[in-house]
């Protein structure tokens, strides 16, 4: 994910990468890792995987000022 958004980034487009708090240190040293450690991410607490959509709402309606 990290990496994906480093790509975009290089491009000149914004790009805010969400990650569930638990791979939070994962996300530092991805960043780190692909040469942009100021990589910007919002950390919200669940995994989107299973969640159905109105749980992924509900996980990330309280991030949504820290993305824009």
């Amino acid at each position: 994910m990290c990496h994906d958004m480093i790509e975009i980034e290089s491009m000149g487009v914004p790009a805010v990468p969400i990650i569930s708090g638990r791979f939070e240190g994962d996300a530092i040293a991805s960043s780190r890792a692909y040469g942009m450690p100021e990589l910007e991410f919002v950390i919200v607490p669940r995994i989107y995987r299973n969640l159905s959509p109105e749980e992924s709402l509900k996980n990330t309606e309280p991030a949504f000022d820290d993305l824009v």
